[in-house]
């Protein structure tokens, strides 16, 4: 149960602090935005668990910031696809217009 909650306020953390960000530096967010942040921690929570120092953290930068735009996809083409939360259809790179494969390698 201990670890069940521990968890719980991991993925709560990383969504309420996704949001604040982009309240901070976009001015706007969306509700969906904090839920996707949440399920993008996952990978990053299971890596460090299993991994710690064995895997070399680049690699484990590259494989969260992969999952984190597959992710980031399909949110978008489920709840974005009327463009209302975030459009990168004037980006280079950007697939339908839900991801920008430029902004993917800045992660």
């Amino acid at each position: 149960m201990k670890s069940f909650v521990k968890y719980v306020l991991l993925l709560t953390f990383s969504g309420y602090t996704y949001v604040c960000m982009e309240l901070l530096f976009r001015g706007r967010s969306d509700i969906t935005m904090m839920f996707c942040a949440s399920i993008c921690v996952i990978p990053m929570i299971y890596l460090n668990n299993k991994f710690t120092y064995e895997v070399d953290f680049l690699l484990q930068i590259a494989l969260s910031a992969i999952y984190a735009t597959l992710i980031e996809y399909c949110f978008g083409m489920i709840f974005n696809t009327d463009y209302h939360i975030w459009d990168y259809r004037n980006m280079p790179f950007n697939i339908n217009g839900q991801i920008c494969l430029l902004f993917s390698l800045s992660h």
